[in-house]
């Protein structure tokens, strides 16, 4: 009988240690999306105020071509 309540005390320690590790991984992988997301849409902000910029030189150079 002891032998089998040693056994289950190892077992459960062992899925506790696979659990942590299972979190673990989860919250690495959850984070490291999040972060390639973060840095996608500072990207695009770039792009978006660059064709911003370049929209609004256009219209300048249109301007001083009409005049």
């Amino acid at each position: 009988m002891e032998l089998a309540r040693r056994q289950l005390k190892e077992e459960q320690q062992k899925v506790h240690e696979l659990t942590e590790k299972q979190e673990d991984m989860h919250d690495t992988l959850v984070n490291h999306k999040r972060e390639v997301l973060m840095e996608h849409k500072i990207q695009s902000e770039v792009i978006q105020n660059d064709i911003t910029l370049l929209l609004e030189q256009t219209d300048e150079i249109e301007a001083v071509k009409g005049s």
